[in-house]
């Protein structure tokens, strides 16, 4: 009788589980990558190569989301080490921020996070390539080194054109936006009635 109500009882402790798992999917989860805003003047190609693979994801808002990233309670770990990331550090924004103690963390093996080299093996960095990449990025974020970012350049709107309507009380301009079909072409019928002097 024991074994029976045991039995029975890991099997609702599963289904209770199963249901919560499922229910959990359904919280909402932050992951967006807002407009980059500048770029960072990288001093060699093997420094931006590596801080893309190592760093990117959690410090610019270019961030690469994995298939896992979309299972909670996984989820809401990412999503929270990457807000987290991101206001520490942020390579797609120009500024004020702790870039310029990146050099020391890589050396220390605080960055990259230990729980993202496990799931990222091109972030997770030998010796050797730790102390290449802090060099790099001494020689990026140094003080002497300007410009350290390239402003992004906004995609220019174009411009409303003015157009003369008549009115009953004179002449007046409205502006909106010229379609290409109200576009005046010239045309090939002789005005009647006009003569010229």
């Amino acid at each position: 009788m024991s074994k029976k109500r045991s039995s029975s009882n890991v099997k609702y402790a599963l289904y209770a589980i199963a249901v919560a798992f499922v229910a959990i999917q359904f919280a909402p989860v932050e992951r967006e990558n807002p407009p980059s805003e500048a770029r960072v003047f990288w001093r060699d190609q093997a420094t931006e190569q590596t801080a893309r693979e190592a760093c990117y994801d959690c410090h610019s808002n270019e961030t690469d989301y994995p298939w896992y990233a979309y299972v909670a309670p996984v989820s809401w770990k990412i999503a929270a080490d990457v807000n987290e990331g991101r206001e520490h550090m942020n390579f797609s924004l120009d500024a004020d921020d702790d870039r310029d103690e990146a050099a020391e963390k890589v050396r220390e093996g605080e960055m990259p996070l230990w729980s993202y080299t496990l799931l990222e093996s091109d972030a997770d960095l030998t010796e050797e390539e730790r102390e290449k990449f802090a060099a790099g990025l001494e020689k990026t974020f140094s003080e002497e080194v300007t410009p350290i970012i390239k402003p992004m350049k906004p995609e220019r709107e174009p411009e409303a054109q003015s157009e003369p309507t008549n009115d009953d009380d004179g002449l007046r301009y409205e502006e909106r936006e010229i379609t290409p079909s109200e576009t005046p072409k010239s045309s090939d019928k002789k005005n009647e009635g006009l003569r010229y002097d």
